[in-house]
């Protein structure tokens, strides 16, 4: 049944997400809060709150009442999808061959980057029954462009850039 399957990979995602603030703890360099501006971490919890929302009001209590349920799926599900898919495609094709992660850095990494939206995808593909309107493609792009437009401004501010693919050198040299 889906709900042991979601059960499980809420407790993985929430481990995954709590696994990398405790390395973050351990790591004297970063504070508690630098994990939060990673896209990966931002969207990972957006997962494991809709699995968690998900097991709460419907895989436990099926009775709940179907409109807040509606609530959970189609616009916002579909949401939290797209942005978990850009996270896992942009780790695997432009930050993967670049990770140095090791131990349970690289545990972490694995969970969020891996394991996680991979999971996400799967139940996405096995259990939406929803159709989506066309306009929700524009509000899913409302927050990763948003992001973008935050990792710039971030980066002109502490040049540091939190990606290293959205690092413009200022005379347009690499």
């Amino acid at each position: 049944k889906i709900f042991y399957l979601r059960l499980v990979f809420a407790a993985t995602s929430w481990f995954g997400i709590g696994l990398r603030l405790y390395v973050t703890i351990d790591d004297a360099s970063e504070t508690l809060i630098e994990p939060i501006k990673f896209f990966t971490i931002q969207t990972n919890i957006f997962v494991a709150t809709w699995l968690t929302l998900s097991l709460i009001f419907k895989d436990y209590r099926p009775n709940i009442n179907e409109e807040r349920m509606n609530q959970l799926y189609g616009m916002i599900r579909g949401g939290i999808t797209s942005f978990i898919t850009l996270t896992w495609l942009a780790y695997w094709v432009l930050l993967s061959g670049d990770s140095t992660s090791t131990g349970l850095k690289l545990l972490s990494s694995n969970i969020n980057h891996y394991i996680t939206p991979i999971y996400f995808i799967f139940d996405w593909i096995v259990s939406e029954q929803k159709p989506y309107k066309k306009i929700y493609i524009a509000y899913w792009m409302i927050y990763p462009l948003t992001y973008i437009a935050f990792a710039y401004t971030f980066q002109q501010i502490t040049d540091d850039p939190i990606y290293n693919f959205f690092s413009i050198p200022e005379n347009g040299n690499s």
